[in-house]
């Protein structure tokens, strides 16, 4: 039961009150986008062959045991209520966001980015788990930061880039 195992191109099943993932495609040829499904909690069943982004944005997801190790585009999984980014993608081929969920550390996040590295609006009380290899934004309040800086979180300002975008 559900839709094709595979597809060449995108899969969208955006804003579908979804309560899994069983049933969608396991290779999908571009883009996976399933925002706005805010009764999905759960990415057990994530399709593991997707060959471009993949997007979670304001779904009910409280973990992300199941998502690939490695995302060959941006990954978005913003608005959420995650509390930790553990079991999550190791690298990121694009943007990272995970703004608006309840992290409070980035613990278990990837490694790498090859984009924006998103957290603002998270209650982050430690910038620990941060990727180490980021190449363009870490985008992080410039006040908030400095209070991490003030805490011996970040040795100096040098560490990482601030961001001058407060949202």
């Amino acid at each position: 039961m559900g839709g094709p195992k595979h597809v060449g191109s995108s899969y969208t099943c955006a804003d579908n009150r979804l309560l899994s993932l069983e049933g969608v495609a396991e290779d999908i040829g571009r883009y996976f986008n399933c925002n706005d499904n805010s009764r999905l909690v759960s990415l057990e069943t994530c399709p593991k062959g997707v060959y471009g982004a993949i997007y979670f944005s304001n779904c009910g997801l409280r973990s992300l045991i199941g998502i690939p190790t490695v995302i060959r585009g941006a990954f978005n999984c913003g608005g959420n209520n995650l509390t930790t980014l553990q079991d999550g993608p190791r690298i990121v081929n694009g943007d990272f966001n995970c703004e608006y969920n309840g992290l409070t550390n980035l613990i278990g996040g990837p490694s790498r980015v090859d984009g924006e590295y998103d957290c603002r609006n998270n209650p982050l009380v430690s910038l620990e788990g941060k990727a180490k290899e980021i190449s363009d934004e870490f985008k992080y309040p410039k006040e908030e930061m400095m209070k991490l800086i003030g805490t011996g979180q970040l040795e100096d300002r040098t560490e990482i880039e601030i961001s001058t975008d407060i949202f």
